[in-house]
């Protein structure tokens, strides 16, 4: 035995571990030393700086640089994984302009129920020419996918006069229905569509009078949507898990293998459809991508109702988010002055794009923008930016049915409430959003085509621009200018095989689920800090700035262009309030009102600068419901700041949580300030009377209150 472990109550202390702790402590007070303004930040930072050095070997820095440089094998993985994303999206365009054909013809949900019994054979229906020219749609489509899932296997058998049964089962709440609409992977990635099973009960008709069954649906157009994108779903991944059976790595290993003959280093993935197969381990994120999604449960699935629902008492009863996407749109646009004409375009939905995409549907213009990567929302489904995503829908539906379970009728002020932000939704993602983002992605792409041409034309040694590769670029750009990212294709995209990993891991859905109750907006928030950070990418300088012929060219137009739209409109609104111009005031990236109240003009076009000036500041701006309250509760505080004390807080526990879920508007102090926050431009502080006249009535409150 060591003679220093002779006694074990010697005292003896390992001298590395007391160096790293020393090390730690040093790094802790040269921070806050250094960073008098934010002496918080600047220990933490210390204290990660103090622990990194004491492992600073050579050998382990020798290490850690062969294992940050080492380039990710270049695989058929994203491109097999970008075709089953087409597929997917492609099949929704074009059940979605169906299903608007239909609805426009027979506008009247009970008509369409109707249509759902004739397309079954009862011809004791009569139909007006509209219904039956709808009729003959739906018996077309449900042919039609007879005939592909017959083909791809993922039919068996199939019968005539078909149309999809959905059954509420007991178990199955209203929830059950949105939650097959949205679905955005098949069921456990399965390539057998849960409709293949062959069917006991004939018609609907016949399961309501002679089993007693009631159906989740009867409208022809939402079960023309429910069946026709699992089918798609099922048919994507059955030719996704197909395809990873045969695929290859460089050095010609298999993707797949056999657990019996594969080697010791193939990792196994512990999901049905991977059963007695491993994976390549280069591989294992990526497959994990689709394999490794878990449904959440029912606890789980009403804290992400709750999560969702918070942030939607916040931001969503406000033009918060029109307002930012409206700044994103007039910094990105090349014809910023042509932006008011297209915005009504946009919320009408008579914008050149939004008609093909709901009318006619997969256009060439289209189905370039899915094979790009764009990301996009169809109406009455699941926003693009996941920030604001279904779980809520789903949430109200659950609580409705449960309602209208205890109290016939009950449910009905839920239905409202869900209504309004179908409205809501529809006119700020599936218009704003998705009309914005197509405009520039096609803008940008046709850019992107022109200017290599040109450039092409001036060196012949400039390569030729392809469709495919100014898709890729146009579509990475916009998704980053207005959130909606596609993770799945930023993540591949990584070149450096632990980057790839980490960001594999951490764009799962899982682990994005996590995000969504760390963070307030992290889908915003990466797209935000990428429309910054691909600005330093290659370009090609000045003249990029002009006409831009790559990723960072279009990025530094953007960041260019958005300096000059807040300098322009934040010094003409400074002057007009202060008379002195916008970087005079103590925080430039507010609009100075005089008398102590400021203005956030554009949050969405300061959020990177806000990074860059107090990063401490803005994560903790960024956390999300939960952790935020449950910090505040903790300390007992009114909010959370980098800087100096944080102030007691005002209300009982039980206030402050009900002022946090406040919508922005509702918790200003003034009328001007609530105004401000309805419309997306939040106004801070109180003028010096405004501050006596609230003093005054929290006075008058304390008196009546016997204080």
């Amino acid at each position: 035995m060591p003679p220093e472990l002779a006694n074990p109550q010697s005292g003896f202390v390992d001298p590395k571990l007391l160096a790293r702790m020393s090390a730690v402590g040093i790094g802790a007070l040269t921070g806050a030393y250094l960073d008098k303004d934010n002496r918080i930040e600047g220990a933490v930072l210390g204290m990660l700086g103090g622990a990194l050095l004491t492992r600073a070997t050579p050998t382990n820095l020798k290490n850690l640089y062969q294992r940050f440089s080492a380039k990710a094998p270049e695989t058929d993985m994203g491109r097999l994984g970008d075709v089953h994303e087409e597929t997917v999206m492609s099949s929704a365009v074009m059940i979605n302009s169906l299903q608007r054909q239909i609805e426009d013809l027979v506008p009247n949900v009970e008509r369409r129920n109707a249509i759902t019994h004739w397309v079954e054979g009862d011809r004791t229906i009569s139909l007006s020419e509209p219904e039956l020219k709808a009729a003959k749609l739906a018996q077309g489509f449900f042919s039609d996918m007879k005939d592909v899932g017959l083909a791809s296997d993922v039919l068996k058998s199939a019968r005539d006069n078909y149309v999809t049964h959905l059954w509420e089962f007991g178990k199955q709440t209203p929830g059950f229905i949105q939650s097959l609409i949205e679905k955005k992977h098949g069921p456990g990635m399965s390539p057998k569509s849960q409709f293949a099973k062959e069917r006991t009960i004939n018609t609907i008709a016949e399961g309501k009078d002679v089993y007693g069954l009631t159906p989740l649906t009867e409208d022809i157009s939402t079960i023309m949507g429910i069946y026709g994108n699992s089918m798609a779903r099922s048919i994507a991944n059955k030719e996704l898990i197909d395809s990873l059976k045969t695929a290859k790595m460089p050095d010609g290993l298999p993707f797949v293998l056999p657990t019996g003959e594969a080697p010791r280093t193939y990792v196994g993935l512990g999901h049905p459809q991977m059963t007695g197969l491993r994976v390549h381990p280069d591989l294992e994120q990526s497959m994990k991508f689709y394999f490794g999604s878990r449904d959440p449960n029912v606890a789980m699935r009403a804290l992400e109702g709750i999560n969702t629902a918070t942030k939607r008492m916040n931001v969503s009863f406000s033009l918060f988010h029109a307002k930012a996407l409206t700044d994103a749109f007039v910094a990105g646009t090349n014809k910023f002055w042509q932006a008011p004409g297209k915005i009504y375009d946009f919320v009408t939905a008579k914008d050149q794009y939004l008609n093909e995409l709901n009318k006619i549907g997969l256009t060439q213009n289209i189905q370039r923008a899915i094979k790009g990567g764009l990301t996009f929302t169809l109406e009455k489904r699941d926003p693009a930016v996941e920030d604001v995503g279904g779980s809520f829908y789903r949430g109200m539906h659950d609580l409705q049915g449960f309602l209208d379970q205890t109290v016939p009728g009950l449910g009905k002020p839920v239905k409202k409430l869900e209504d309004f932000n179908h409205a809501v939704d529809t006119f700020t993602w599936a218009r704003l959003h998705t009309g914005m983002k197509l405009n520039i992605f096609n803008e940008k792409f046709s850019s992107l085509m022109e200017n290599n041409a040109k450039m092409h034309a001036r060196d012949p040694a400039w390569p030729l621009m392809s469709e495919t590769d100014a898709a890729k670029i146009a579509a990475s750009f916009t998704n980053d200018l207005f959130g909606g990212i596609n993770w799945r294709r930023v993540a591949e995209g990584v070149k450096n095989r632990w980057g790839r990993q980490l960001a594999l891991g951490l764009a799962s859905p899982n682990a994005r689920r996590g995000l969504q109750f760390l963070l307030f907006a992290p889908d915003w928030t990466l797209s935000t800090t990428r429309a910054m950070l691909k600005a330093a990418g290659k370009g090609t300088g000045l003249r990029g700035l002009v006409e831009a012929k790559t990723l960072a060219d279009l990025h530094r137009q953007y960041l260019v262009k958005s300096a000059i739209y807040y300098m322009a409109v934040g010094t003409a609104l400074n002057q007009a309030f202060t008379g002195h111009n916008i970087w005079d005031n103590k925080d430039p990236t507010r609009i100075d009102m005089g008398g102590g109240r400021t203005m956030q003009w554009s949050k969405h076009t300061m959020e990177p600068v806000h990074w860059f000036l107090q990063p401490g500041q803005q994560a903790l701006n960024k956390l999300g419901y939960f952790p935020k309250q449950a910090a505040e509760q903790a300390m007992g505080v009114e909010y959370l700041t980098a800087h100096g004390k944080m102030p007691v807080m005002k209300e009982s526990r039980l206030g402050h949580v009900a002022h946090s879920l406040a919508p922005i508007g509702f918790s200003a102090n003034t009328p001007e300030a609530f105004l401000g926050g309805m419309l997306g431009v939040p106004i801070y502080g109180m003028t010096p009377a405004e501050r006596q006249a609230a003093a005054l009535k929290a006075r008058l409150k304390k008196i009546q209150e016997g204080k």
